[in-house]
């Protein structure tokens, strides 16, 4: 015969468990919106790190090589224009020929006659929607600010004042674009 006394366990009663479940779901609801606030940031940050990888710097570089050419400018396209620039002021002409292909390559070509006579290509872009688009990269306007694109090369190569740059790309569906508006020097 035991003369020991029982235990009750009884346990935890149901409303106990109702403020657990309770508090461990505000808690983790807490978690989740921040989680979201987070990943949502992340991807902003991303797309916008990526619009200035494909978008912003290309135009940068564009702007800064039109901006120093020396006339006359080599190729005018549609989708190609080729200049030369004297950036190290040695008197040899360095060649940077910009261009957007169909298979949305946004890239430029350079290279000097005497200091670096191998081209140098340099792709800033694989996702270039230009050509898809139909949207020139370069758009020509003369003194008064005419739209010359369509007349002769020579034509625009005497009198083209200004170029307006467009960039065009795709990224998971959706189509980003900036443009840029460069004024030629001595002209």
């Amino acid at each position: 015969m035991s003369t020991g006394r029982f235990h009750r366990d009884d346990g935890y009663s149901l409303s106990e468990l109702l403020v657990v479940l309770g508090l461990l779901g505000l808690v983790l609801s807490g978690a989740y919106a921040l989680f979201n606030l987070a990943s949502a940031g992340a991807a902003q940050s991303s797309r916008e790190s990526w619009i200035s990888r494909e978008i912003g710097q290309p135009l940068e570089n564009i702007e800064r090589f039109m901006l120093q050419q020396a006339p006359p400018m080599m190729t005018v396209e549609r989708y190609v224009c080729e200049i030369k620039t004297d950036q190290d002021r040695d008197n040899h002409y360095e060649y940077h020929r910009f261009e957007a292909t169909a298979d949305g390559i946004l890239r430029e070509t350079y290279h000097e006659d005497v200091d670096r006579p191998t081209p140098e290509i340099r792709t800033w872009s694989r996702t270039n929607a230009n050509v898809a688009q139909g949207v020139p990269l370069f758009t020509y306007f003369d003194i008064d600010g005419t739209d010359i694109s369509a007349e002769e090369i020579q034509y625009i190569k005497t009198y083209a004042a200004s170029a307006q740059v467009t960039i065009v790309t795709d990224q998971d569906g959706e189509t980003y674009s900036d443009s840029r508006r460069v004024f030629f020097r001595n002209r």
